[in-house]
């Protein structure tokens, strides 16, 4: 099993990638414990912030092919300086105080994906 940038996984190499695929190696992990086949599948998620100009970010999020998976209710494809001040204040604060701590599930937030039932483990 692999997370991030030492995996194969033909997409960006972002903290984003890594919050997606951390459940699925998690669930499948459980699953081999069990003695169980692993079901779990990554979807190449992956979101990357890239500066276009003076205080104007496009967040690019995609999946494997090129595949939009916007996070937002609203229409990603122009810059924005919402997106911006994200990329500066927000995500520096939810890498070291969510993600490094292991409590930030990317697109989730600090919600953790549920783990369903026959997965938890029984004595």
């Amino acid at each position: 099993f692999a997370v991030g940038d030492c995996t194969s996984a033909p997409t960006t190499k972002t903290a984003a990638a890594v919050a997606s695929q951390a459940p699925v190696v998690v669930h499948n992990i459980v699953k081999l414990v069990q003695g169980r086949e692993p079901s779990a599948h990554y979807d190449g998620y992956a979101g990357c912030p890239i500066l276009v100009g003076k205080k104007q970010v496009l967040l690019c999020e995609h999946a494997y092919d090129g595949v939009v998976k916007e996070t937002f209710p609203w229409d990603q494809a122009s810059p924005s300086r919402l997106f911006f001040h994200m990329q500066k204040d927000f995500f520096p604060w939810v890498y070291w105080y969510g993600f490094i701590r292991g409590s930030w599930y990317g697109r989730n937030a600090f919600r953790a994906p549920p783990l369903p039932d026959d997965l938890l483990f029984r004595e």
